[in-house]
């Protein structure tokens, strides 16, 4: 055990080691930030889903994203699968980084398109989550027209983060 009336000096050094060790049992060590795993640019058809990992367009089963055109006026990009996805205001897409993303909220409701504020449009930036966890980003390149049809599909560019 350690006195305390052995003098000024030595009390202080008693204190303000375990004022150091309070200290020391109060900080947490942050998690490394999500690393850039991989990018692309992909096309997703009308009324298709597309599987970020894989980067593959699928029939839903293993997809995080689906592209939905219900009508001339009306589409929507869903996460599906447990997948999680929300528009980014006010940042680039290059400014979107992993710390970002871990800490953004992401809802699993889909996300309309259209020229109106909070609506997917040509350089809308978006973060996801995928259905296996994997953190991402996509920005809206534009839209395409299908050769026969009024729909088309969603043109994005993406990027990948590893925890």
């Amino acid at each position: 055990m350690i006195e305390m009336n052995q003098g000024p000096v030595n009390r202080f050094a008693v204190l303000a080691v375990a004022a150091g060790i309070v200290i020391l049992a109060g900080c947490r060590r942050e998690p490394p930030p999500p690393a850039l795993w991989k990018s692309g640019t992909t096309v997703i058809a009308v009324n298709a889903s597309w599987d970020a990992e894989s980067d593959s367009t699928n029939d839903g089963s293993q997809a995080d994203l689906h592209w939905q055109h219900v009508s001339p006026t009306e589409q929507y990009l869903s996460p599906v699968n447990g997948a999680r996805a929300a528009i980014v205001k006010y940042r680039s897409y290059e400014q979107v980084d992993g710390v970002f993303l871990q800490r953004w909220h992401m809802p699993k409701e889909r996300i309309p398109a259209g020229d109106a504020d909070g609506m997917l449009a040509g350089g809308t930036v978006v973060a996801f989550r995928t259905a296996e966890g994997t953190l991402g980003k996509l920005e809206v390149i534009g839209f395409r027209p299908a050769p026969s049809s009024d729909a088309g599909g969603i043109e994005i560019k993406w990027t990948l983060f590893q925890d």
